[in-house]
This record gives structure tokens, sequence and C-alpha cells, in this order.
């Protein structure tokens, strides 16, 4: 894919132009289903939510960085995919240690009150995806951070209308069998359905 698109005579950088892409059609959130779960701890939790996207964002960033550094160490080793998945998991889990040590270190109360959220942003399958998705989608360094930050944004999206749904679908007048969670995820499929019509492929 190219890393600019022209639009009325305009020239878009490819850093906006991915990170528009992962917030829209091809948001692993809402067409993927990549982090959906983890956007839907975040929206039970709305007092965390500014937290669980700083993390999600900042562990996105971190994987771009560290496929950018290690991507040719791992091509050169025996089976590439299989030491790729390894390194780039051993890399988020020593980013994860070395976040964590620096907060609790820097400030002991918002480590007690965003501790799980850290550990919920470094786990984070959009974390994980970001350096195969880098090479799927033939990304240099800054679209890829611009995809990195689109992601985030799209979690945090995600995050809001799933907390609005959770509060509209446990109102009195929705079907007890369905009020609460029941509801809230078929608000979240027809959401995910719009989406993937954006990205213009198929159903079924």
């Amino acid at each position: 894919m190219t890393s600019e698109l022209s639009f009325g005579g305009i020239s878009i950088p490819g850093f906006f132009l991915y990170a528009l892409l992962a917030l829209s059609a091809e948001s692993m959130v809402f067409s993927g289903a990549g982090g959906f779960s983890r956007a839907l701890r975040a929206a039970r939790k709305p007092g965390l939510l500014r937290w669980n996207t700083l993390f999600v964002t900042f562990f996105c960033v971190c994987s771009v960085c560290a496929a950018q550094l290690l991507g040719p160490l791992a091509s050169g080793l025996p089976r590439p995919m299989v030491a790729r998945s390894v390194l780039f998991l051993c890399t988020d889990a020593l980013l994860y240690l070395g976040a964590a040590a620096a907060v609790r270190k820097i400030s002991p109360s918002l480590w007690k009150k965003a501790g799980g959220a850290l550990s919920s942003g470094a786990l984070n399958t959009l974390v994980l995806s970001m350096p195969f998705l880098q090479e799927a989608l033939s990304m240099d360094f800054l679209s890829s951070l611009g995809y990195a930050l689109g992601t985030g944004a799209a979690f945090w999206l995600a995050s809001v209308l799933l907390h609005s749904a959770l509060q509209i679908c446990s109102h009195k007048d929705v079907p007890r069998a369905y009020r609460g969670l029941p509801a809230a995820l078929i608000y979240a499929g027809l959401i995910c359905l719009a989406f993937c019509g954006f990205s213009g492929g198929r159903f079924f």
C-alpha cells in the first residue's frame, strides 16, 4: 500500500492516512474483533477509561518500535514466524515489567489505582498484533505509528460506545432476558457490521 493518498490535489501523509484507517475501515476493535473483550472490560470501569486508553496506545507504539528494531533480527533466525512471535512476546513482557516498575516507583497511588489497566494494556490483542499488521499492510515506520495511534483512538471510541450501551441496555424497559450485557452485545454486533461495511468486505 502507498504511504500517501492524493485527495483533490492535496497529498495526505501516510501517518494520518493509516491513523484514519485504523479508526475506521480497518478498525481491529470493530471489524477485526481484536481487543474487543478488553474494550468491554474498560467500558465497565469508566473511571479507568483514560488509563486503559493511554496504556493500550503506549504499548501499541512500543510494539511498532520493537518491530522496526527487531524485525530484521527475527528474519535471520530459524523459523522466522515462530521467532518473531517469541521475540515480540518477550519484548512486550519486558516493556510491561519496565513500565510497571517505573509507575510503582514514581507514583504508588497511580499503581494502586490503575495497575490492572497497565497489565491489560500490555496484553491487549491490539498490541500483540501490531508487528504482524505492520508487515501485512506493508507500512513504513511513520505509517505504523499513525496506525498505532489510530488503534488507540478506536479502543477509546469502542469503550465509550460500549459504556453508553451498557447503561441504555440496563434500563427496566429492556426485557429481563436481554437486559444488560446480552443487549449490549447485540448493540455492539450491529456497530461491528457497520464498520465491516466501511471496509468493503463480504459478511458471508
